[in-house]
Formats: structure tokens, C-alpha cells, sequence
């Protein structure tokens, strides 16, 4: 479970920089790009920032909350020490969020998922917001595929909770 999300999501976010690389080449070659997700990691970041008001890494939440929901056992010494560290480690953001602020932001990015909110990388800070306010996920999700096959957008990333009825 916990053991194997966390190493799900350091390999997406080592990904990252060879996926952006491959799909700028990809519209400089006058290509569409679509990228599927199974998991976009909102749960994990939400209960991270729900925790705190600052930007967490996905990765770090579940690596604690592995440490804290599953080590208890450990003497008081030895637990602490390990949630210590694992604090200390300086782990990539959500990927997700990563992956299109390197392809230029929201406003390039259409994004099909279940997320109602993400983290944005704006003057130079990560803040959470909303995907859109006074939409549902159905409609913004369309709205999103609309702008990308209309070319106003040239990424798309489709999540498989958001895959069901949308053709690209």
C-alpha cells in the first residue's frame, strides 16, 4: 500500500523532465499531446495541506503518514528518530503540478481529472486553488476538452478517474 504509493510517486516525478522534454519536441513537430494518469495524488496532497498551510511534497505525506499509521510499534526513541528524518528529506512536490507548470502552466495544460484544486506556481510561490470556481467536475473536465481539441491549449493530461466518456 503506503510503501508502494510513495515509490509510485518519486518515479513519476523522475519522469518529469524527459516527459517535458518529449512533448515539447512533440508540438515543435506539429504533433497533439495527450498524457494519461492513473493517479493524480489529490488525496495525499490535500491531507498534506490540511496539515499545513504550506506546499507539501505528495511524497513526504505518505512517507509519514507510512511512518505514523504502520511503525507505532517501534520504541518512542526509535520512532521519533525515523519521523525526524523523513521530515528532513527533501522530496519532489506533487508531480502532477510539477508536470504542467514545466509545460507552461494551466493555460496551456488541459486538465481532465477528478481534482477540484491544484497547486500553481505563480510570482515565484506555489499556492493551492481551485480548478475553476462555479463549475462542476463534468463541465470543467469538457471545457477543458473542448480548449484542447480546439488548439487553445496544445497538452492534454487525462486521468483514469476522468477517462470514462471523454474521446479525445
Amino acid at each position: 500500500g503506503a510503501h508502494q504509493r510513495f515509490f509510485a510517486n518519486l518515479l513519476f516525478a523522475a519522469k518529469i523532465p524527459t516527459a517535458v522534454e518529449l512533448c515539447k519536441q512533440a508540438i515543435a513537430d506539429g504533433h497533439c499531446v495527450v498524457m494519461g494518469l492513473q493517479s493524480t495524488g489529490e488525496a495525499a496532497s490535500n491531507a498534506a495541506t490540511n496539515e499545513s498551510d504550506e506546499l507539501c511534497s505528495t511524497a513526504s505525506h505518505v512517507l509519514t503518514s507510512l511512518i505514523e499509521n504502520h511503525l507505532h510499534f517501534l520504541s518512542p526513541k526509535v520512532y521519533d528518530s525515523l519521523l525526524e528524518q523523513a521530515q528532513a528529506l527533501v522530496l519532489p512536490s506533487n508531480p502532477l503540478d510539477q508536470l504542467i507548470h514545466e509545460l507552461g502552466g494551466p493555460g496551456k495544460v488541459a486538465e481532465m481529472t477528478g481534482r477540484s484544486s491544484r497547486n500553481v506556481h505563480r510570482n515565484g510561490e506555489w499556492i493551492l486553488e481551485k480548478r475553476k470556481k462555479n463549475s462542476d467536475e463534468l463541465t470543467l473536465n469538457i471545457e477543458e476538452r473542448i480548449a484542447f481539441q480546439n488548439g487553445h491549449k496544445p497538452y492534454a493530461i487525462i486521468s483514469e478517474a476522468a477517462s470514462s466518456g471523454i474521446s479525445l
